[in-house]
């Protein structure tokens, strides 16, 4: 009773700390914020081998470790260990030899390496003060693209509280000078493309890298001057005409490999082959055929023949069932992959808007509210605002989702949080049957089922 009177005064916050034995700790089920284990010597080992010792401390403190940060509790947590022994760390000093002194940790998964992606960039800007963008490897690019911006003062402040700055023991005037470099790189790389200024901005909040960013703009630029999209479904179409302008190692840069490999859209991941030549043209008609069937609503069945050129096969996980190949393309290459070109897109449009770029300032407001539910409809399937709205705040199911925007339509004119209240009243309704005369027979069976499982 004790126990669980301490639990549940934990878990609602009246106990700001729990004490606990290693023993008790071991039934706990409680996740916490931070962990402080004191010792890494656990119970009295009088009389245990040297393994059967080692085993129990690992798994005692391993486990001790697990109450701390839980998914959907806490984004962020810390374990501290006091060990037996102090352990001496020298500043640069590889975690290896640390770990060779706290052996519970050096098993497999037990721990890992926190290497900072900051700090080559930081070596190479303070060693090359005449920095190129080109010079740079994909991880540099990608840490650059973070730190790049207008105000070189915040870039320096942000470095400075980095962990690569820890490693590398960076002070204020070479946080300073870093900063200076990559700005000054970043201005002689727009200037070179004639593109500009203000990519970098959108490059900064799209999280892509600026070569990348600098070919969107010029290829949503020339897709733009063709014809303006008035919906989802014909910003996807620009989306695909992006990526037919963007250069072939860029695309082979931007998309995740293992999803796109073996299917008909594989030639736009081929880094081996690809150079500054477009990405091929067959790669690219599967891409947008695929695409279009994921977020019209199609079964993954229907979607297999233009993404993969055959039949899903029969159910299960036999080596001919298409079905696992085609959920890991729609969750992680559709999902990420092609969300995040939409994602840039949506920022190069958002911020050359905002700094009157011709281009983008004659784009009107209902355009643009297509564009920025773009990057979500392409992750969750959806081809219209009705059908992004019923999956956001009713029913997590592409199909559910699309069935419900055709059959109870969202009101003209509802955004944003009266959108999002609607949809979650007619959720009620839906789940409590009050819509089932608005169903046909096979459409009612779906959602009798559905309510089932929700209720």
């Amino acid at each position: 009773d004790e126990q669980r009177a301490s639990e549940v005064a934990f878990a609602d916050g009246l106990a700001r700390a729990m004490f606990a034995t290693g023993t008790l700790a071991q039934g706990l089920n409680l996740p916490a914020t931070a962990v402080v284990i004191g010792g890494t010597r656990v119970g009295d080992d009088r009389g245990m081998s040297k393994a059967a010792k080692e085993e129990a401390t690992r798994s005692q403190l391993l486990n001790a470790l697990g109450r701390v940060g839980r998914a959907y509790v806490a984004s962020r947590s810390i374990g501290i260990v006091i060990p037996d022994r102090w352990i001496a760390v020298r500043q640069g000093e590889s975690p290896k030899d640390p770990l060779s002194r706290a052996p519970f940790l050096a098993y497999p998964d037990a721990s890992i390496e926190v290497r900072s992606r900051i700090q080559p960039l930081i070596r190479t800007a303070l060693e090359s003060p005449a920095l190129q963008i080109g010079q740079l490897t994909s991880e540099e690019e990608a840490a650059f693209t973070f730190l790049s911006g207008d105000d070189r003062e915040d870039s320096s402040q942000v470095l400075r509280k980095s962990y690569g700055a820890f490693r590398e023991d960076l002070s204020a005037q070479s946080a300073q000078q870093v900063s200076e470099t990559l700005g000054y790189a970043g201005e002689v790389f727009v200037e070179e493309i004639s593109a500009p200024d203000w990519i970098v901005e959108a490059s900064h909040l799209s999280g892509i890298s600026l070569p990348v960013v600098g070919a969107m703009y010029q290829a949503v630029g020339d897709a733009l001057e063709e014809e303006q999209p008035k919906s989802i479904s014909e910003w996807r179409e620009l989306l695909t005409s992006c990526v037919r302008r963007l250069p072939w190692r860029m695309t082979a840069a931007l998309l995740p490999h293992d999803t796109f490999r073996s299917t008909l859209m594989e030639g736009l991941v081929k880094s081996d082959e690809a150079g500054d030549e477009p990405p091929p043209g067959e790669a690219i008609d599967a891409l947008d055929a695929s695409l279009e069937a994921w977020m019209s609503g199609e079964p993954l069945t229907e979607i297999a023949s233009p993404a993969l050129g055959k039949d899903p096969g029969a159910p299960g996980r036999a080596s001919g069932n298409a079905l696992p190949k085609l959920i890991a393309l729609t969750d992680h290459g559709f999902g990420f992959g092609i969300a995040r070109i939409a994602g840039g897109i949506a920022a190069l449009v958002a911020v050359g808007s905002e700094q009157g770029d011709e281009v983008f300032t004659d784009l009107d407001p209902d355009i643009r509210q297509a564009l920025d539910l773009l990057p979500i409809a392409v992750r969750f399937g959806c081809d219209s605002s009705a059908s992004a709205a019923w999956y956001r705040w009713g029913f997590r199911r592409r199909r559910i989702a699309h069935l419900l925007a055709d059959v109870v339509p969202p009101p003209p004119g509802l955004l944003g949080e009266e959108l999002a209240q609607w949809v979650i009243a007619e959720r009620r309704k839906v789940l409590e049957g009050e819509r089932a005369d608005a169903f046909d027979p096979d459409a009612l069976g779906l959602m009798e089922s559905l309510a089932n499982a929700e209720l």
